[in-house]
């Protein structure tokens, strides 16, 4: 039998492999002109870069001044700083989800461990037998629709009105320490006035150490539906609490702080308000203070109280060193304030009264004391209240005279009546009284070493200071060619 030859299977199976991928004249001219192609595009290349090379030449010539490497240098800072900023973003976020953690847990606590109210409050502070009232229980009842209204306000969370920050912050402490305290009032004011401070977040009781059930000034018996059963201590810590400023509000409480005041005394705050279309941030505040604590005080007497106290609070909401300057150092703390307490009492002038508050604030803590106060405070300036101040005619605004500035930085000048003296004899160690300063006895001792003593050789000094402070005055009155004139001449006291 015969084989069948293995080449057989046609004249294709017998092609070489180099034979069957051979290219065609197709592809042979495809890929020359790919390369072409290539060669051109590489050229063009070469050609853009050198372009642009020649073009940062040119510029680098040019900019002799070494303008675009600043440019650029400005443009890395700018990137670096915004990278930190969206780092500093983002650590805000985590404190922030933290710190609300944190007051949830803090109102399901109280909630949870809060005794039931007391019907009746009993007398705790000493003052409470002669000069607070009672609470009902039937009036508490009746005010029940009041109180649920309320809790709709800024500074409640899920239904249970906290109370304002307390101060205790040690950093800050040593800087602080000024101005007055606080009258009595038995005319309503509008609940925003006396509630509402969106400046401050709510966190734990203002008052410390926290008054326990039956004090004036515990926190659940000190809200109420009239202006005249607040406890003003409560009041006063819940208002000045500590702020923090923006950029714009301080500009603004700086711009106008010589000017908002003496308006306020003159025009009243609403006008002061419309001038302004709305208070800065501080003076809303101090606004709320002066209404509800001094609105019985003299006028010479309320401006140097909202002037200093705005001195302090400026300072503290925003430290320099040229705000620490304009506080009087008397008004600054002693070491007794690093001991955590209610902010408020950083706001008496004598160091005397802002120690004793500090160890025992719940004695005084009743409005009785404040009744006092404002009836007795007494700034010792020997001329009218139009003399405490300037008018700018050009600007349109009121200025502090220099005179009247000098008066209130000298501690001697913060003086008190016999009424609060006659309740309290403690005080006579703590504060200057006026009746006796301004007999010039030379006998007269203070025991804080604080509280300066006038002997008759200073009270002669202080005599040529009057005598001095007066020609100032009469000048500022009338010499008509000062660019500060008051607008008072000619008007009479």
């Amino acid at each position: 039998m015969g084989q069948e030859s293995p080449r057989s299977g046609g004249s294709e199976e017998g092609q070489s492999p180099s034979q069957a991928r051979a290219p065609t004249s197709r592809q042979l001219k495809k890929r020359e002109h790919d390369r072409k192609a290539q060669r051109l595009s590489r050229e063009r290349t070469k050609a853009r870069i050198a372009h642009l090379e020649e073009l940062v030449k040119g510029f680098q010539q040019r900019d002799t001044s070494g303008q675009l490497a600043k440019l650029m240098g400005q443009l890395q800072a700018v990137t670096t700083e915004r990278d930190a900023l969206m780092g500093l973003l983002k650590s805000f976020e985590t404190s922030i989800k933290d710190h609300l953690s944190q007051i949830e847990q803090l109102r399901q606590v109280s909630t949870a461990a809060s005794p039931d109210r007391p019907g009746l409050r009993h007398n705790h502070c000493s003052e409470k037998a002669t000069g607070s009232r009672l609470i009902d229980p039937v009036q508490l009842a009746d005010n029940s629709s009041s109180l649920a209204a309320r809790l709709e306000d800024p500074h409640t969370i899920g239904g249970e009105t906290l109370p304002m920050r307390a101060y205790n912050d040690l950093s800050m402490v040593d800087e602080l320490g000024i101005s007055m305290g606080a009258g009595s009032s038995s005319q309503p004011l509008p609940e925003d006035h006396m509630f509402l401070d969106p400046l401050t977040e709510p966190v734990n009781d203002p008052v410390v150490p926290a008054a326990t059930p039956g004090c004036d000034c515990y926190y659940e018996s000190s809200l109420s539906d009239s202006y005249g059963n607040i406890n003003l201590w409560h009041f006063a810590n819940e208002v000045l609490t500590p702020v923090v400023l923006p950029a714009g509000g301080i500009l603004a409480d700086e711009s106008w702080r010589d000017d908002i005041p003496v308006r306020a005394l003159i025009d009243g705050w609403p006008a002061v308000e419309n001038h302004l279309n709305g208070l800065p941030p501080l003076w809303k505040k101090l606004r709320r203070i002066d209404e509800g604590l001094f609105h019985s005080c003299g006028k010479v007497e309320r401006l140097a109280i909202l002037r200093m106290m705005h001195k302090l609070y400026l300072y503290s909401s925003a430290p320099t060193p040229d705000r620490r300057a304009d506080v009087p150092p008397w008004f600054l703390s002693r070491p007794s304030q690093s001991i955590a307490h209610s902010y408020a009492i950083d706001f008496f002038a004598w160091p005397g009264i802002r120690e004793r508050f500090i160890f025992s604030q719940h004695n005084y803590c009743g409005n009785l004391f404040w009744r006092l106060f404002s009836a007795s405070i007494k700034i010792l300036w020997p001329f009218e209240f139009r003399d405490c101040y300037t008018f700018n005619v050009d600007l349109g605004q009121y200025r502090v005279s220099d005179p009247f500035e000098r008066r209130i930085q000298d501690i001697n000048a913060w003086t008190m009546k016999d009424e609060i003296f006659n309740r309290w004899p403690e005080f006579y160690g703590d504060m200057p009284s006026f009746s006796q300063l301004t007999r010039r006895r030379p006998s007269i001792q203070f025991d804080n070493p604080f509280v300066f003593v006038v002997p008759e050789a200073v009270a002669e000094e202080e005599d040529q200071s009057f005598e001095q402070v007066a020609t100032q005055v009469n000048a500022t009155r009338y010499d008509k060619t000062m660019p500060y004139s008051n607008p008072n001449v000619g008007k009479g006291p």
